[in-house]
């Protein structure tokens, strides 16, 4: 018999620490919706240095890495998503535990892209996310934004772990 399902809220922090361990393993179609768009992007990024916002378990360091980028930087709040992660990590796949609230950018050097993958629903106010990455962005840089669509995201979807 299995145990019974807890239908109980958890912050964001307590949420992905439940989730690290199984995360990727999950079918979900937001993050393949972003395997699909990284793997298929026209752009050269060939020698590129990346910098992921709320990056998890690293899932999009490979992707990245096999269109050609140099190096990759990816930053979380969560040390047990980061955990999972470290297993990606090699002399140009990097990973940071910081906190996206704060002034996070401190200490980084510039980046050729700035990667923002479904961590917008976690902030109140997504402009000073935003604008925190131009820190960090070197002119005529560019920055990813990979969302949820506001429509979905108004009708209440959401990550959720059960």
């Amino acid at each position: 018999m299995s145990p019974k399902p807890i239908d109980k809220q958890v912050s964001a922090r307590e949420g992905y620490a439940l989730w690290a361990s199984h995360y990727d393993v999950h079918d979900n179609p937001m993050t393949t919706m972003v395997e699909h768009v990284l793997s298929q992007s026209s752009i050269d990024l060939g020698g590129a240095k990346v910098l992921e916002l709320g990056c998890g378990t690293g899932r999009n360091a490979r992707t990245l890495l096999n269109s050609g980028v140099g190096s990759y930087l990816g930053l979380d709040s969560s040390p047990e998503m980061l955990e999972v992660a470290g297993a990606a990590a090699c002399d140009v796949i990097q990973f940071e535990e910081r906190d996206l609230q704060g002034h996070w950018w401190t200490g980084l050097e510039s980046f050729d892209l700035c990667l923002i993958s479904l961590v917008l629903e976690h902030f109140e106010n997504i402009e000073e996310v935003i604008n925190a990455a131009t820190h960090v962005v070197r002119p005529g840089g560019l920055l990813w934004i990979l969302e949820i669509h506001s429509q979905l995201r108004g009708e209440g979807v959401q990550a959720h772990v059960t």
